[in-house]
This record gives C-alpha cells, sequence and structure tokens, in this order.
C-alpha cells in the first residue's frame, strides 16, 4: 500500500517537472524578443562586426531559477539594456538547445562572455547571477 502511494507521488513529481520544464523551454526567447536581444551567434556577429562592436553572450538554460532571476532582475533594467546595447550586440543562447555552440559550454548557468567581434574569441567571462551593480562594474571595464 505504501510503495503504491510512494509510486504514484514519484509519477506525479516527474510530471510537475516535465511540464514546468516544457513551459520554461521558451521563455529565453520571450525575454530576447523583448529586449531585442539575438538569439543566432551567426547573426549576432555578422551585427557585431558591421557595428565594430563585441557580443554580450548570455548562456542559460531551461531550467535555471537564477538565469530567470538574471533576466528579470538585471538585463531587464532600462539603464542597463541600455548601456549593454552601447557597447556590445547582445546574445542569448539556451545551453538545451541543440543549435547552441559547445564552445561555450560550462556546466554552470548563468554565464556572460564577452566575445571579441573581430577574433570571435573570448574576452572575459562572468559566471553566475550579477547584480545591476555588479554587472555594471563588469561592464565599465570596456
Amino acid at each position: 500500500m505504501l510503495k503504491n502511494k510512494l509510486e504514484i507521488f514519484m509519477k506525479q513529481i516527474m510530471i510537475l517537472f516535465i511540464i514546468s520544464t516544457l513551459l520554461s523551454a521558451g521563455n529565453f526567447k520571450i525575454f530576447a524578443d523583448k529586449m531585442t536581444y539575438e538569439t543566432n551567434f551567426a547573426v549576432a556577429l555578422q551585427k557585431a562586426k558591421k557595428a565594430k562592436k563585441d557580443i554580450f553572450l548570455i548562456v542559460v538554460t531551461n531550467s535555471c531559477h537564477w538565469c530567470a532571476k538574471y533576466e528579470s532582475k538585471t538585463l531587464s533594467q532600462q539603464d542597463m539594456d541600455k548601456r549593454i546595447k552601447e557597447k556590445f550586440i547582445p546574445l542569448i543562447m539556451n545551453r538545451d538547445s541543440k543549435d547552441f555552440l559547445k564552445k561555450y559550454y560550462l556546466p554552470i548557468v548563468p554565464i556572460t562572455y564577452i566575445i571579441n567581434h573581430k577574433t570571435q574569441e573570448e574576452e572575459n567571462s562572468m559566471v553566475g547571477y550579477r547584480t545591476t551593480k555588479e554587472l555594471s562594474d563588469e561592464i565599465d571595464m570596456y
């Protein structure tokens, strides 16, 4: 009897996890559309070369609480968005998607990279969530 209840409970937990993952899978695209961030590296690189700006790459995953917090609490702030777009071409990519560039894989998310528009090499990386102040200090270095 207890074993059956435990099995049912575990199935319910698994179903909730699957549903929440599916519902959050497109959230980075909603954020990208709202904030006018690129979601394709090749397109971002083309824009970066034309504008002579480096790429501000944010890597997220489907079920990352800190990624969602980074998007909503830091990156969505109007002043921060303006500063990012003045200096960089913003790009957000989902590590769980099939077209994710493995070159930028790390087991920790969110991670933010500054990618040189000429060499396509990483100039800087910031692992984890950043407050507006912390990210602002990082951006000031460019």
